[in-house]
């Protein structure tokens, strides 16, 4: 039975000239465990994001996705994200599990017992009234999948779920997916650059390539596949596959068969030298995060050489980033020393490559970087890009480069391979290798067994907070069960130091794997971002924007007056909600013309959310407050009717804090129109630049904001009253206005730019 039909899949982002992925037409039958893997940027994610509709992006999407015939159902599948701590929503075990069954609508007996047998099941019965702060790395990924399958889902996908994972936490995943897959026959579907396991498990393959499906078939066709067209893609496959690509095997085991009955011919390897001076050295570090919390570094010592790559492995929550931040001087640790020479210059990635980007654009960051280095690892390809828009391989690419700019005598990097494709890494390993015989003192924390047994020099392995065995990189990881290579598992009995495939193969006479490395597909330029106008009726847009102009501009304000003059003031609540009603209604009137993504429901929540909380931070400095610099740049960035509701309803909300009373109406009102002027006025009158901002900000607030609020106070408190009262509570209440209107040019001089920019790239992204 067909659980998902693709047919003529293709799809473009906004801004590409390319697609990401193209003309795809395949089956996926019910119960298969199927890998998609490809070089990074090869249309994997996009891919799978587009088989759940939720987290499908927006973009250009022909062809059609059938799931079960056409039946869909969300809770149907199930999509487990790269990062567990962008997935994980409770602060205990139990209601992870339970959160996704409540949101069903399901009975609580029945979540109780699904609870207890997907705890069950899963082995997590000891974590079940644990924080889910306090789960490793794996635990919380072990969690993220219970969760899912307490939904029964039909299929489950997921996004490279190894890349953050320890050799064995790795192996206990992908275990527990194919325990799944078999047991309960739930489909699973999976992208992974890290093949060595998943591989041998899978049912088929499909490969990936400029966002096309370059091959789908069973595991041993797909090797065969790349291996006869000499595809970049051979050097991802696992070592069995790679040391005998004339007989295929897929697993340690058929390799280990295999090596038995051949003759070892050079048994000798080349040790590879030892550094040179020491540049660096940790000795006896102690270091925890907070005087009553564990310590995280127990007597940690370690010492770093030029033209010496450093290599330290472990198991996730070991404290190994501790460890390499605390080398970098960013944390200092209360006992031991670090002993550096001042003109040393040290460069860190840390495991979030996206702290190191402050521009706009990869490019922007990257403008005096060696045009080698850009092109070797592929970031010329995403220079135009905004560096939270890359994917997971392609970040960590960018910031690779951007380390390698500052030309540091000593590298330290955070799993510098994680999200990388087997090319790229080749390419990253090689760029190590050169800055090493340039005397370079380089140390890499990392997961990846294979790309620390072929570059590194030296390896370590950190446990319980210290480095528990390190030596030459052939003697620490020969003898291992768990931490070693794929090619010494395969080779321990014949040639036992031998950790790499390309040694394996000398070593029994055989030939390296011929990879032809095809060159490098050419692409136009990314083109300059930019929305895609809406195509609408003139005259409907105009009909639409007559009427939200007058609904808000002239009923509001009559709403308004009229409702506390009948009322006495007292009934201000009951005219507040008729007048948040009336805005409402233009909304409704604006979103039936623009059809809006629900992402844009959020962004003007967290825009009215900004507002109030803004003006309640200031409330201490008197007239000083922000909200009518984010109405403001809201109107500018979204349109007049948005604008509007922002300044509306964070004035009515924010007034919960300094007090509710018939000015609210006025206060609403008011900021209101600043949000709707500024929509009109953004529209060619004034540009979205610093000077522009802040002066449409000064006397946006003395014009609108200071006459409605001084002349209504005279109208609510004053029985008579006259145009001299209403101006002279004008010219008495100018200082006050005046401080408002500078700070807000303050707040736009500083924010206005910023927060622009960022909303327009939310949306592109978005499609909004």
């Amino acid at each position: 039975m067909e659980i998902f039909k693709i047919e003529n899949l293709t799809f473009r982002y906004p801004a590409a000239s390319f697609a990401a992925v193209e003309n795809i037409s395949l089956t996926i039958r019910k119960g298969e465990f199927i890998t998609v893997c490809g070089k990074s940027g090869s249309g994997k994610s996009t891919l799978l994001s587009l088989l759940k509709p939720e987290l499908a992006p927006f973009g250009d999407k022909t062809g059609d996705i059938h799931f079960l015939g056409g039946e869909y159902d969300s809770t149907k599948i199930g999509f487990m994200l790269q990062n567990p701590e962008n997935q994980i929503v409770c602060d205990k075990v139990w209601h992870e599990l339970a959160f996704g069954l409540e949101n069903t609508g399901m009975d609580t007996g029945e979540i109780r017992l699904r609870v207890a047998e997907v705890a069950s099941y899963f082995g997590i019965g000891e974590w079940y009234h644990k924080k889910t702060t306090e789960l490793s790395g794996g635990g919380k990924q072990i969690l993220s999948l219970a969760a899912i399958v307490a939904l029964k889902p039909s299929v489950i996908i997921l996004d490279e779920p190894t890349s953050m994972l320890d050799p064995i936490m790795a192996h206990e995943l992908l275990a527990t997916l194919k325990r799944i897959n078999t047991e309960l026959g739930i489909t699973v579907i999976l992208s992974e650059h890290r093949l060595e396991e998943v591989f041998g498990i899978s049912d088929r393959v499909l490969v990936m390539d400029g966002g096309k499906a370059l091959v789908f078939d069973t595991p041993k066709n797909v090797a065969a596949f790349l291996r006869d067209n000499g595809h970049d893609m051979m050097l991802a496959l696992p070592a069995a596959t790679r040391i005998f690509p004339e007989e295929l095997p897929l697993t340690v085991c058929e390799g280990k068969n295999i090596i038995a009955d051949r003759k070892v011919l050079n048994a000798e390897l080349c040790r590879r030298e030892e550094g040179k001076e020491v540049i660096l050295s940790a000795k006896d570090i102690w270091f925890k995060y907070d005087k009553n919390e564990p310590d995280i570094l127990k007597g940690f010592s370690c010492e770093v050489k030029c033209g010496e790559i450093f290599a330290i492995m472990g198991g996730n929550g070991a404290g190994k980033s501790t460890a390499l931040s605390v080398i970098a001087g960013v944390l200092k640790p209360y006992r031991g020393k670090i002993k550096r020479d001042n003109e040393i210059r040290t460069a860190l990635l840390p495991q979030n490559p996206q702290l190191l980007f402050v521009g706009k654009t990869v490019g922007a960051d990257l403008d005096e970087i060696s045009d080698g280095i850009v092109e070797m690892l592929g970031v010329d390809e995403i220079s135009d890009k905004h560096p939270y828009d890359l994917s997971g391989g392609e970040i960590q690419r960018a910031a690779i480069a951007k380390l390698l700019l500052t030309n540091p005598d000593v590298i330290l990097m955070d799993e510098p391979t994680k999200g990388l494709d087997a090319h790229t890494k080749q390419q990253l390993g090689e760029i190590l290798t050169e800055l090493k015989s340039e005397g370079k003192a380089i140390v890499i924390v990392s997961h990846d067994l294979e790309f620390c047994a072929e570059f590194a020099d030296k390896g370590g392995l950190f446990f319980d907070g210290a480095i528990v065995s390190d030596g030459e990189i052939h003697d620490f990881f020969a003898g291992k069960s768990f931490y070693t290579t794929a090619a010494n598992r395969i080779a321990e009995e014949v040639v036992p130091s031998a950790v790499t495939v390309s040694e394996v193969s000398e070593a029994i006479g055989g030939k390296k794997s011929a990879i032809q490395k095809t060159e490098k597909r050419e692409r136009e330029q990314i083109e300059k971002i930019v929305a895609a106008p809406t195509r609408i009726n003139k005259k409907q847009h105009r009909l639409h924007s007559i009427i939200s102009v007058a609904i808000l501009a002239v009923l509001v304000p009559l709403t308004t007056f009229f409702g506390l003059k009948f009322t006495q003031n007292e009934g201000y609540y009951l005219t507040s909600v008729a007048v948040i009603i009336e805005i409402m209604a233009v909304l409704a009137i604006s979103f039936e013309r623009k059809k809006p993504r629900a992402e844009l429901l959020v962004l003007i929540s967290v825009l009215c959310a900004l507002g109030a909380g803004g003006r309640i931070a200031f409330y201490a400095v008197q007239s000083f407050k922000p909200l009518a610099a984010i109405v403001i740049v809201s109107g500018a960035a979204l349109g007049g009717e948005v604008g509007f509701l922002v300044g509306a309803l964070s004035a009515f909300v924010s007034n919960f804090f300094f007090g509710q009373g018939p000015w609210t109406l006025w206060q609403m009102f008011a900021f209101g129109m600043i949000g709707l002027v500024s929509g009109i006025f953004s529209s060619g009158v004034i540009g979205k630049t610093r000077v522009t901002y802040a002066v449409f900000g000064f006397f946006a607030v003395i014009i609108i904001y200071s006459i409605l609020i001084n002349a209504t106070s005279v109208l609510i408190w004053e029985p008579s009253p006259t145009a001299e009262l209403i101006i002279s509570s004008i010219v008495l209440g100018f200082p006050y206005d005046l401080i408002h209107a500078v700070s807000t040019m303050i707040f736009l001089w500083l924010l206005g730019v910023p927060l622009t920019e960022k909303i327009e790239r939310i949306k592109l992204k978005k499609g909004l």
